[in-house]
């Protein structure tokens, strides 16, 4: 290759543009890339370096950059290290920084970025890659229909052309030119869109508009549900949403913000957690990034593929390919210290029928300084009387918050408790799957790290127990229940 003297390096590194760069300006960009990159890419070859490393060793070139070719071509190659590693959060953090920082990079630029690297396999891990995907993917076939759609509505003004061609300023970002052709529409969507235009709509009504629009353009939904999460966040904000409409906003928002992340394999009959730091220097039994310090996947007995924690009490439960089966009355109990001290999160997938007894010891699972405590018990509960009820219990005060077979049918469902400092107590949140079932603050917290029960008179099973050392966000909870208990995502990277 032709080596490129210090001073053309500097013109290329220091020159400025303003919008997405020239094919001829790409064409001058490449060899200078490709001779930086060299170095690193040949370690890479010679597995001195990982996908990762390559990944962040572009990004660092990038930041050095002013000329919008180099910095576009280190910004593009970092993306596709960055699937390779399995680090799905900054891949989508990487096109994140493309779009905003490279101006005019046309959506079909983006489609071919992630689609060149992304794999149908790995698409279904990376949830926020995937999106940005198909959105770019949509907004690249609206700009083919806008003007074919423009020439139709000059000869015909029906509603179903004009919202497709609002649709096609929306996706494209005219969201001023979108809200002119929507308010055109009859019905509830001109008469919203109008409202959004001039300000008269509440936002909480536009929030659930356009969160639950059906976009012509499969994949265009995200443009949409940005919109509605800003009158979303504005209704919160302005005290306008309360009670059980705040918490399904809440959850809306949170799935919105998920971050994607690498996932690691299940461990072995008795091996550790895999990692994609392992052979770096780190330990292997270590917790990853995620905080997490115990997991139990029963896959080798009662093993502790983590902190090396085992139950301190059988009875006679059974541990078999991945399952551990309770016998009514027969509790599964972990020593004290094994939950730490707040902030914590206990997860737990188990499932159960509707064959118990229905006792008041129908835990799922307590957390408590010992197996027959009350006072400073925090617990999820089966409890049948009349019918099934779901009950949660923080330090003595209880609340039912579910109903009906749903909560015992047969079937794997991710119970999760977390827990953060309130001063002198504890503010802890319960979780049943993807919905938070409610909160409670305790006034006071254990002096000593608690132990950890299981089971009671049901006589449900488990797949997956884990502990961590600081409390998980809601989204971070969606993200674990859309991985499965098979698969631990390490929520420290791509945030």
């Amino acid at each position: 290759m032709k080596k490129i003297g210090f001073a053309a390096f500097a013109s290329l590194i220091t020159g400025v543009a303003i919008a997405y760069p020239t094919k001829p300006e790409l064409a001058e960009a490449r060899p200078l890339v490709a001779e930086l990159m060299n170095p690193v890419l040949t370690e890479y070859k010679n597995k001195t370096k990982t996908a990762a490393e390559v990944a962040e060793a572009s990004i660092q070139f990038s930041e050095s950059a002013k000329g919008e070719a180099v910095k576009y071509l280190f910004l593009r190659g970092a993306v596709g290290y960055y699937i390779k590693d399995g680090n799905f959060g900054k891949a989508a953090d990487t096109i994140e920084q493309i779009k905003t920082n490279i101006k005019g990079v046309p959506p079909s630029d983006i489609a071919d970025i992630i689609s060149s690297a992304l794999s149908k396999e790995n698409a279904r891990k990376a949830p926020r890659l995937n999106s940005q995907l198909q959105l770019a993917q949509a907004q690249v076939r609206a700009a083919k229909d806008s003007r074919k759609l423009l020439s139709q509505l000059r000869q015909v003004k029906t509603d179903p052309v004009l919202r497709q061609y609002a649709e096609t300023l929306a996706l494209l970002g005219d969201w001023k030119g979108a809200l002119a052709e929507f308010s055109k529409v009859s019905g509830e969507v001109g008469r919203l869109a109008k409202g959004d235009a001039d300000g008269t709509a509440g936002t909480a009504e536009l929030g659930d508009f356009w969160w639950d629009y059906k976009t012509s353009y499969t994949g265009g939904e995200p443009a949409f549900r940005e919109r509605a999460a800003n009158y979303y966040r504005k209704a919160i904000a302005d005290g306008k949403l309360d009670g059980l409409k705040r918490r399904l906003v809440e959850q809306r928002l949170a799935t919105l913000s998920m971050p994607d992340v690498a996932t690691v394999p299940s461990p072995s009959q008795d091996g550790p957690v895999a990692s994609s730091d392992t052979g770096r220097g780190r330990s292997p039994s270590a917790p990853n990034s995620s905080g997490i310090v115990h997991r139990w996947s029963f896959t080798n007995g009662f093993a502790d593929s983590i902190g090396n924690v085992a139950p301190s009490k059988y009875g006679n439960a059974k541990a078999e390919n991945g399952v551990v089966a309770l016998q009514s009355g027969s509790p599964l109990e972990f020593p004290a210290g094994t939950v730490p001290l707040a902030p914590f999160t206990v997860q737990v997938w188990a499932s159960a029928t509707d064959k118990g007894l229905g006792s008041e010891d129908d835990y799922i699972f307590k957390i408590a300084s010992k197996p027959d405590s009350k006072d400073d018990s925090v617990f999820w509960t089966w409890r049948a009387k009349t019918k099934w009820v779901s009950m949660i219990c923080a330090f003595g005060e209880g609340k039912a918050v579910g109903h009906g077979k749903l909560l015992v049918d047969g079937k794997i469902h991710l119970y999760t408790i977390t827990g953060e400092k309130n001063g002198g107590g504890m503010l802890l949140k319960f979780y049943q799957d993807d919905t938070c079932f409610g909160e409670r603050t305790s006034k006071s917290a254990w002096k000593k790290p608690p132990m950890l029960i299981l089971g009671g008179f049901v006589a449900p099973t488990y797949n997956e127990v884990r502990v961590y050392t600081r409390a998980l966000s809601h989204a971070e909870i969606i993200t674990s229940l859309n991985e499965g208990h098979e698969k631990v995502p390490e929520f420290g990277k791509g945030k």
